[in-house]
């Protein structure tokens, strides 16, 4: 259990920089990701490589 509820799930709190930005370094896989009560859902994949998710 240790795997799938530790070392697999990206846990990250903080405040964006002055320029708005925040980044996390997360594994691919599916995201809810919350900001001011407000929920998006992003998928990170090998394609991808890196996401940006704007919330406003």
């Amino acid at each position: 259990h240790d795997l799938i509820f530790k070392e697999w799930r990206t846990k990250e709190s903080g405040k964006a920089g002055a320029d708005g930005t925040f980044t996390v370094p997360a594994f691919f896989g599916k995201y809810k990701i919350t900001v001011d009560e407000v929920t998006t859902e992003v998928e990170l994949t090998k394609q991808k490589g890196s996401i940006t998710v704007e919330l406003r």
